[in-house]
């Protein structure tokens, strides 16, 4: 299950549990447990950069494990740390994550899955490091704050030269700009960037889509009580509760020409009013909207204006889509393997050569987001390895859809004459063979034929080709 160089260290003050939790994880295949009765103590060697994961009791008497945690999360950014403790209430689990917690288990109910949450954990630990060793590998010069983007799983140029224009932006006042594709993750970068700028205030997500002049208005700068009829309470408005911190505003390129009036003059001035409210309030909320629109077409035909294009243009933060993004979609799939398997509570099952080449050869026209729900479904219909089979449903679907057929992922439509229907089909088999691993009976079910139409074709083609 681990690798012998993998070292789990144990942190609990009640020797019982100590004791049985070095136990569970060495008849696991754990070889290398370190335990410590003390905080300082464990404190003091994680601080020699040893250990792959840290087990850590919250409750400690010389020094808390929140205190601990805080200080691995300082120093040690990339080491991944599961809070164990007999607190089970809501506000404690969501301290401890905010924080940086990997994983939180409750005593004693959830001992039993402490193997599973550390091999997660180590795979984790596995993809954060790989991200540390490869931003060093396409860069002369390190990332400031690598930590701020550990949410990110890349391995691709691109977007590391992405991090290093952000870090490079981080202190700007202007509006940031973040575009791409439907579900290219943009608002993780938004999050990525709150933390670059080292914020103190939260950071508070709107969908400005289909917002009206009116509805956005009263969203952004809230109203007094009796503003309007109806308006019985008072509304503080985002730009209020963003204070100190980012407003993102997702989905611009759907605002009326109405709506994006009153984004740009709050953009200009930063300056607004609430809603029956006569006094000047002004904002220092850092400000970062995204769309999938091309706004500069939306210009050109008189949909998008053009002074507020400008504004936004100063600082744009395009992600590729995850088709351009080579190698990352293994290193996304892993991830989102290990993230199912911990959502589910089972162990990370082996992921087989035919799946990846199935994830490989598609397009994913609904990108990272796209993948994660493909990938949950395959965990949560396969057993102990993931097989092409669970992706047969999901990759077919959008195969036949109307949105993929002008791509040519599928080599279908490859050069620059259009292919005769033999000449499809040749291709069509072809494909199904190669991410089937030339398993014909699953290449016939890609196919939607049975397994003996598919070998007279295979056939024929195996004759043609002796002559």
């Amino acid at each position: 299950m681990s690798d012998s160089n993998q070292t789990i260290i144990v942190i609990d003050d009640d020797r019982p549990i100590l004791v049985n939790l070095e136990m569970v994880l060495l008849s696991d295949g754990f070889e290398s447990v370190k335990t410590f009765l003390s905080g300082i103590e464990g404190l003091e060697y994680i601080r020699t950069g040893k250990g792959d994961v840290v087990l850590l009791d919250l409750n400690l008497p010389e020094i808390s494990g929140l205190e601990i945690l805080k200080t691995i999360k300082k120093e040690r950014p990339l080491l991944p740390v599961i809070i164990i403790t007999g607190q089970s209430d809501v506000a404690t689990a969501v301290e401890i994550m905010k924080n940086g917690a990997f994983d939180y288990l409750a005593k004693p109910n959830d001992i039993g899955r402490v193997s599973v949450s550390v091999q997660n954990a180590l795979k984790m630990g596995e993809l954060r490091s790989s991200f540390n060793l490869l931003k060093r590998q396409f860069f002369k010069d390190d990332l400031d704050r690598p930590e701020a983007f550990s949410s990110i799983i890349t391995e691709n140029p691109a977007m590391y030269k992405i991090f290093h224009y952000m870090e490079a932006i981080r202190h700007t006042s202007q509006p940031v700009l973040i575009t791409g594709e439907t579900g290219v993750g943009k608002e993780l970068f938004a999050r990525a960037f709150h933390t670059l700028c080292g914020c103190e205030g939260e950071f508070i997500p709107l969908d400005v889509s289909f917002h009206d002049n009116i509805m956005l208005t009263d969203a952004l700068f809230g109203h007094i009580k009796g503003a309007y009829t109806g308006a019985e309470d008072p509304r503080g408005g985002l730009v209020k509760a963003a204070k100190g911190g980012a407003l993102f505003l997702d989905e611009i390129g759907d605002l009326s020409l109405e709506a994006q009036s009153v984004l740009l003059r709050f953009i200009q001035e930063r300056e607004f009013r609430q809603g029956g409210d006569d006094r000047l309030q002004y904002s220092d909320a850092r400000i970062i909207l995204a769309t999938n629109r091309d706004l500069q077409a939306m210009v050109y035909e008189g949909k998008f204006r053009k002074d507020l294009y400008y504004r936004l243009e100063t600082h744009n933060i395009n992600i590729p889509p995850l088709r351009k993004r080579f190698g990352d979609i293994v290193l996304l799939a892993e991830h989102f393997v290990s993230l199912s398997c911990k959502d589910l509570s089972m162990a990370v099952p082996k992921i087989s050569a035919g799946f990846i080449k199935a994830l490989e050869g598609y397009s994913f026209p609904g990108n990272v987001r796209e993948l994660q729900n493909m990938i949950h479904h395959a965990v949560t219909m396969s057993g102990d390895e993931l097989l092409v089979d669970s992706l047969a449903d999901r990759i077919a679907v959008s195969f036949n859809s109307d949105h993929n057929v002008p791509g040519d992922s599928y080599g279908i439509f490859d050069g620059e004459d259009f292919p005769t229907l033999k000449e499809a089909e040749e291709r069509l088999v072809q494909e199904a063979l190669k991410r089937t691993d030339n398993h014909q009976g699953r290449a016939a079910e890609l196919l939607g034929i049975s397994r003996q139409a598919l070998n007279k074709r295979i056939r024929i083609r195996s004759e043609a080709a002796s002559e």
